[in-house]
């Protein structure tokens, strides 16, 4: 039966159960009416949704005022449906938006009245209803627009010097039924210090504890206005503050300061905090370290007294078996993993008695393919898959034809960089003057290759989280790469990254004494890297240099939606290919030593999934091969060995040739400012033997 949205009468323009929920929460006919709250007509759901469910019954429609026609949907299910059953949802692809009932907006910007943040639209309603100056969040963690930085509708509002006061569930600190951490604190807390940072006075209001959950709209529905006021508030302060007003090493809030440092995930952050901690109450570093190493969830950096037995939880985005983290239809970060033949998409994941848990989206600085999207490709012979790459990448910018190749080789091999046939990656280096496009390239790549991470800094401590922790593929983009990794102590990181087990060593707890002050880091990953000036010749031997012809034409701006479907065919790809043999390649003449190490994969993929370009890309490879024997010959060793050469008898194992006739040879051409003096010492002969004596 269709309803009447026309009728006057409140009741005819709502589902018999939406106006029961609504009254559940104690909202009056007039604030229903006046916040234009409607049951969506069945013939009109699926439009309205943008997407098709046959077991949604009925839909509640909550109007986001001022926002271009955003809403947001409660759903009621046929008790027959199958599949995921999220309560609320929203059109696909639309952001995070702030519920703002019509009696709060013309309140957003007066300071003298206290603003109240509470979860969701009715209990928005219901405190706006009682007086107060109310806004609903979607969610405790969708007051961020991804990045831990508030989302727009937020910006609107004045907070410098207001009193704002949080209003979460009573259970927003409990485990949750499996018994693990619900992560809302870090939601709540999160939102407080970005409204600190604003000027905002923060603290949270805490709604009894009991059996039953109950939110704002529970509480008021049972509870006058002036209890609500005589709830217990919490002042939400800094760690550096709640540390320094501890005069005592004793009590619940010192325990409290605990587990705020356990829940930091930088190590160098605990130490910091520990220090502070240590001269505010005298105790002991090591004494602190026990004490928090009881809440640390990863406390491998930790002196800890847990019992062995006891199960352990890590926040974890590598192990056997994980094809990658994606997400689901609601945004929630789950894991693709695969079990001989079978895939699966997993909560968790248990591993000689630990529990692996998949990172919160916010903490990821990328695209994640979508687990339906991608067990779909599984399903599919993606026989163009290779093509679509090259053609994708020159919709951005141009390379020489033959080395487009070479990029898409590498795309594959971002998605095996763990197999164990797999021991050297190349660097992709974009190396030419301004305005050739090599960012646009790079951030092409970055969208489409495994775990693309587009960094424009040399920060360590970000460098080795995207390395070790999430194995990240890393675009480098920076005018004087070089330059700014010296002064950074940065080096060995770009060094190493090629070369699979390298790791970067460094002094973190020197205190601790020998060996347990040092922690060693895997750096070891795909990289690209896009620099105006030359890098330092070392790093040149292990990168694949990338042609960046003047052609100007109009381009396509790279984003990350248009790389994501391919990114989903991608990690169907790694699904299939991640425990299967890599093909043989037989060595090429002329692609000697490192470089045959890092050109070895690129042809192994291209034998895999592309073997009718495989003359194509040794073609290539060798070119690049003989320029990098040309360039190297420019150079005086180069032009050393060549003399030797040129000097050696036929026939012979072993010889020996003076050194002034290398020296004579070498300065024959040059003018006499820049001829070369050597300095000998003992004796004046070179010894030299043939590569086969």
């Amino acid at each position: 039966m269709d309803i009447l949205l026309n009728n006057s009468n409140l009741k005819e323009r709502l589902h018999p159960d939406h106006y029961e929920d609504l009254k559940k929460s104690g909202l009056s006919d007039e604030t229903i009416e006046k916040a234009g709250i409607i049951t969506v007509p069945p013939r009109d759901i699926h439009k309205e949704l943008g997407f098709k469910h046959d077991g949604i019954e009925s839909v509640l429609k909550f109007s986001y005022s001022g926002n271009n026609g955003f809403a947001r949907y409660k759903v009621i299910y046929s008790p027959d449906a199958k599949g995921k059953k999220p309560k609320y949802i929203q059109q696909k692809g639309t952001q995070n938006h702030l519920y703002i009932p019509s009696s709060t907006r013309p309140n957003l910007n007066n300071t003298n009245i206290p603003l109240y943040i509470t979860e969701g639209e009715k209990k928005a309603l219901k405190g706006c209803q009682e007086g107060l100056c109310c806004i609903g969040l979607s969610g405790l963690w969708n007051w961020t627009n991804g990045e831990r930085e508030l989302i727009r509708d937020l910006n609107v509002i004045n907070f410098t010097g207001r009193e704002v006061k949080i209003v979460p569930d009573n259970d927003w600190l409990t485990p949750n039924k499996h018994g693990y951490d619900k992560n809302l604190r870090e939601a709540v807390y999160s939102l407080a210090f970005r409204l600190r940072e604003q000027g905002a006075k923060v603290s949270i209001v805490s709604l009894p504890q009991g059996k039953t959950k109950i939110g704002l709209d529970d509480y008021l529905i049972q509870n006058s206005i002036e209890s609500f006021h005589s709830l217990p508030v919490n002042e939400v302060k800094t760690l550096e503050e709640r540390i320094a007003g501890i005069k005592e090493a004793t009590g619940v809030e010192l325990d409290e300061v605990f587990q705020d440092i356990a829940r930091l995930h930088s190590e160098s952050a605990r130490e910091m905090f520990i220090g502070q901690l240590k001269k505010t109450t005298g105790i002991r570093k090591e004494s602190l370290r026990n004490d928090i190493g009881k809440y640390v969830v990863d406390n491998s950096s930790l002196i800890s007294n847990e019992r062995e037995d006891r199960p352990k939880q890590v926040f974890s985005g590598g192990f056997p078996g994980l094809v990658d983290l994606v997400v689901d239809d609601q945004g929630n970060v789950l894991y693709l993993l695969k079990s001989g033949d079978v895939l699966s998409i997993e909560k968790k994941c248990e591993i000689d008695k630990v529990t692996h848990l998949p990172p919160s989206k916010e903490h990821l600085p990328f695209n994640l393919p979508r687990a339906t999207e991608v067990l779909q490709w599984c399903e599919k012979a993606d026989i163009t898959l290779f093509e679509d790459i090259i053609v994708y990448l020159k919709r951005f910018s141009c390379v020489d034809e033959p080395y487009w190749l070479i990029l898409a080789c590498d795309v594959f091999l971002s998605y095996i960089q763990d197999h164990p046939d797999v021991h050297y990656l190349p660097m992709i280096l974009f190396f030419a003057s301004p305005e050739r496009g090599k960012s646009r390239t790079g951030k092409a790549m970055v969208y489409i290759v495994y775990r693309g991470v587009h960094v424009v800094d040399l920060r360590e401590p970000n460098l080795f989280r995207f390395s070790e922790n999430l194995r990240a593929t890393i675009f480098f983009d920076l005018m004087s790469l070089w330059k700014k990794a010296e002064r950074t102590g940065t080096e060995d990181i770009l060094l190493l990254r090629y070369e699979k087990g390298a790791k970067c060593s460094r002094v973190l707890y020197p205190d601790r004494g020998a060996f347990e002050d040092t922690r060693h880091y895997e750096v070891y990953g795909s990289t690209i890297i896009a620099t105006n000036e030359a890098i330092h010749h070392i790093l040149n031997t292990r990168a694949i240099n990338i042609p960046m012809p003047n052609k100007p034409s109009h381009y396509e701006n790279p984003m990350p939606d248009k790389g994501l479907e391919l990114k989903e065919r991608l990690t169907a790809w790694r699904a299939k290919m991640m425990d299967k043999l890599l093909p043989e390649v037989d060595h090429i003449p002329g692609i000697e030593g490192r470089f045959w190490d890092i050109s070895k994969p690129l042809l192994q993929v291209c034998k895999m999934v592309y073997p009718n370009s495989l003359d194509s890309l040794v073609k290539v490879l060798r070119e690049v091969a003989g320029q990098r024997r040309k360039d190297k010959a420019d150079t005086i060793e180069g032009q050393i060995v060549s003399i030797l050469h040129e000097l050696s008898p036929d026939g012979l194992s072993a010889w020996e040739i003076k050194t002034g006739k290398v020296l004579e040879r070498l300065n024959e051409s040059r003018p006499e400012e820049y001829k070369i003096k050597l300095s000998i010492s003992a004796r004046n002969y070179v010894p030299w033997a043939s590569a086969h004596g």
